[in-house]
């Protein structure tokens, strides 16, 4: 086998390259590296402390959350108690109006019923004097006409309320 200077010179030109990448590029890549490694695990480091930090305040909020919604659920009860309260209150109300005005309504159709008689009582009288003037041919002057519905009168109140 034949050496060849061309060889020999290849590889002696590689052995330096090696060795000048070795002192100058591999070192700083491999600090470089290094550091890089570092950073990311301090990275993770970080990371893995806010996930604790964002787990502890999730488990608050939910905490708060359902806090609020019970406090949210008892003002609803609150509110729906209060509304049934006030609707029986309202509604107790009413039914007093409507009895009270049931018992005035009443009151008034008796007194409107009395008077009906007591005007249908005075009608009476005057057509049956009228029917007596008739039948006596004769004219009635005044006092006896009040007279006579004086008496008229005094007849229909001893009669039974039933028959009018």
């Amino acid at each position: 086998m034949k050496l060849n200077a061309t060889l020999i010179f290849e590889v002696i030109s590689f052995l330096i390259l090696v060795v000048i990448l070795a002192k100058y590029t591999y070192r700083p890549l491999l600090k470089f590296l290094d550091e890089r490694s570092g950073q990311i695990k301090t990275n993770l480091e970080e990371a893995e402390k806010k996930k604790i930090e964002a787990e502890g305040k999730l488990s608050l909020s939910q905490k708060e959350l359902e806090r609020t919604r019970r406090q949210a659920l008892a003002i609803q009860e609150s509110a729906k108690r209060q509304s049934e309260e006030l609707g029986e209150k309202i509604l107790g109300e009413a039914e007093k109006k409507a009895s009270s005005l049931i018992t005035q309504n009443r009151k008034d159709i008796l007194q409107e019923i009395q008077q009906a008689k007591i005007n249908l009582r005075i009608f009476i009288a005057g057509v049956s004097v009228s029917i007596a003037s008739k039948i006596l041919k004769r004219e009635i002057n005044e006092k006896d006409d009040s007279h006579i519905i004086e008496e008229g009168i005094k007849d229909l109140k001893n009669l039974r309320k039933d028959e009018y």
